[in-house]
């Protein structure tokens, strides 16, 4: 190492070798900032792709759902269809159905009267299917409950998983469901529901948890009861 040094100095007595001596140091300088840039880029990479990876495993279940775009589509016995199509977004659904706009801020159901800035308060006994069905949440207590029969992997990705319920189980009214997974994400659930009558029911997830923004304000209309 001693002679090294001593060779380096004498070398830099010359101006030829002091100016190839000056060159050296800046070629180790840049290699060495390059590869520090190169290590933080990975570092950083690795640290987006772990980011990616969390999201995507914290989205795989439903009551991480923290907004999406919906369709609900409900079919009778005697093939009566309902549909409703809508966005949840902070906790609040806002939807139509049958060409009249509706928002549920989590406890009360309003027709939604545009024109004249009104939020009519519905009453929501005829609309206990939609509520056991919009809500997230319990539809992933229903999975949680279920008892697996099949699952069926396809080569575009697509997961579709099936189950039913005993006898027993506390949720006698749902008699099979079943879910459609794109990259292990729900994106589509099917249903059948024992009331009155028997009830088919279709709900698709759009744009789940990927809403920024949802700019609807309903805070200065008139809150009316529904007249008879």
């Amino acid at each position: 190492m001693k002679e090294s040094i001593e060779t380096i100095k004498r070398l830099w007595q010359n101006p030829r070798y002091k100016s190839l001596i000056k060159l050296g140091f800046w070629l180790v300088f840049f290699s060495i900032v390059i590869l520090m840039i190169r290590g933080a880029n990975q570092m950083s990479n690795y640290s987006n792709n772990s980011d990616i990876s969390t999201q995507s495993d914290k989205v795989k279940d439903l009551a991480n759902y923290q907004n999406y775009e919906f369709t609900i589509t409900i079919t009778d016995s005697n093939n009566l269809i309902t549909k409703l199509v809508g966005t949840y977004y902070q906790n609040k659904h806002y939807f139509t159905c049958n060409d009249k706009t509706y928002y549920y801020d989590g406890k009360t159901l309003y027709e939604v009267d545009e024109l004249n800035h009104n939020l009519v308060k519905i009453d929501i006994v005829p609309w206990q299917l939609i509520l056991y069905v919009w809500d997230h949440t319990i539809i992933d207590d229903y999975i949680s409950q279920a008892i697996p029969d099949s699952e069926t992997t396809y080569n575009d990705g697509n997961t579709v998983n099936k189950y039913h319920y005993d006898t027993e189980s506390d949720i006698l009214f749902v008699k099979d469901i079943s879910t459609n997974k794109s990259n292990g994400i729900i994106n589509r659930i099917e249903m059948n529901i024992q009331q009155d009558t028997l009830y088919n029911v279709i709900i698709d997830y759009q744009h789940i948890n990927n809403i920024a923004s949802f700019n609807i304000d309903y805070s200065n209309f008139n809150i009316i009861e529904k007249s008879d």
